[in-house]
């Protein structure tokens, strides 16, 4: 993924297209960038590799209108690629009622409001860059860049991810992902997603209080 789950970080056009040049000889290699539409404010330094398609015909790049418009329930999304035969291919395989009425009406809403979803987009990113200055400002959290619309952090005391993942929820009805199981990472790692600033605010509040209680 660019950029990855759940670490937030991007690679750079430049490094993208050199691994894609250097990995010519694989049949298929697939690209997630369902989270891309934060990896910058503006759109020209997005490190999409769509506009470079048909120069690496054995890319496919996928996309989740989900992640980025707010809507994982319609469960729709994109699948891009530069060579026709595997287009052709994908097409064949799909239902013939391959999105559902919900999700068509959505489609034609997002065209329809462009405009809105570039300021949403925007003051996602913000929010954001806030929750990552607010996280890092606690004692006992180690932060992590994000180019996303979530965050990675990293405990540094004696609290394990799943102390907190639960006595956030039990006591403040907050849910944060406890990451341990991710490949790479322990069970000091959790994953926040951004959300309004009141509820941003909210759960750096409930983080701060249950890092104090467990250290006091």
């Amino acid at each position: 993924m660019n950029p990855n789950t759940p670490t937030g970080q991007k690679t750079n056009l430049d490094d993208l297209l050199l691994m894609l040049d250097t990995l010519k000889h694989l049949e298929i290699i697939i690209l997630d960038e369902s989270f891309i539409e934060f990896t910058d404010i503006d759109r020209a330094k997005f490190p999409s590799v769509v506009p470079y398609l048909e120069r690496y015909p054995n890319v496919v790049v996928l996309k989740s209108l989900g992640k980025d418009h707010g809507a994982p329930g319609l469960r729709s999304g994109l699948a891009a690629s530069g060579n026709l035969s595997r287009v052709a291919f994908l097409r064949k395989q799909l239902p013939i009622w391959n999105i559902s009425p919900l999700t068509e009406y959505y489609i034609e809403l997002l065209l329809k409001y462009q405009s809105e979803y570039e300021q949403s987009r925007l003051l996602c990113i913000q929010a954001t860059q806030q929750l990552s200055r607010d996280l890092a400002a606690i004692d006992g959290i180690k932060v992590f860049p994000s180019y996303a619309n979530f965050i990675l952090f990293k405990l540094t005391n004696e609290l394990t991810s799943t102390d907190l993942r639960d006595e956030l929820l039990m006591r403040h009805r907050l849910y944060v992902r406890d990451c341990k199981r991710k490949m790479g990472l322990t069970d000091r790692f959790i994953r926040v997603g951004t959300h309004t600033a009141e509820n941003n605010a909210r759960l750096i509040d409930a983080i701060r209080e249950t890092l104090a209680r467990g250290s006091g």
